[in-house]
């Protein structure tokens, strides 16, 4: 995959989830998985990326994302791509506690760095230092 597929197809995935904010528990759960492969997959996309690139994916992810600001009474709450991204690292963290690979590590902190400079969240320090924490207790 060369990298104008990969802001193409993260563009799509990060467009999809804000469109499907009414979506089913069932059809949510499959499009997370989508995500999560598409991100297990492509981490290396982002991680030999230029500053430039990386730029261009965080300006992706920071152009679908929804503060509260952007909420309406009574609409559903839509689920920006950017939580998706936080709840990879999440994923990441228990998988490298779970198989002590080093790969978890790299996926957790690429994701972490996507999301960097898009909005301020305390969850984000909080991940980094559990990623640490994991990566320490498992000797890398």
């Amino acid at each position: 995959m060369n990298f104008e597929t990969y802001k193409k197809r993260l563009f799509e995935l990060a467009s999809h989830k804000n469109a499907n904010n009414r979506s089913t528990t069932a059809s949510y759960a499959s499009f997370e998985n989508i995500v999560y492969k598409f991100l297990d997959n492509v981490y290396e996309m982002y991680l030999n990326a230029s500053t430039d690139e990386r730029q261009e994916i965080r300006h992706i992810i920071k152009e679908h994302h929804i503060d509260s600001e952007d909420l309406r009474e009574g609409e559903p709450i839509p689920m920006p791509f950017s939580y998706l991204l936080n709840w990879y690292v999440i994923r990441a963290i228990k998988y490298l506690e779970a198989t002590g690979q080093e790969i978890w590590l790299i996926r957790g902190l690429v994701a972490i760095s996507m999301l960097d400079g898009i909005h301020y969240r305390p969850d984000d320090e909080e991940h980094l230092a559990l990623l640490y924490v994991a990566a320490e207790e498992r000797g890398i």
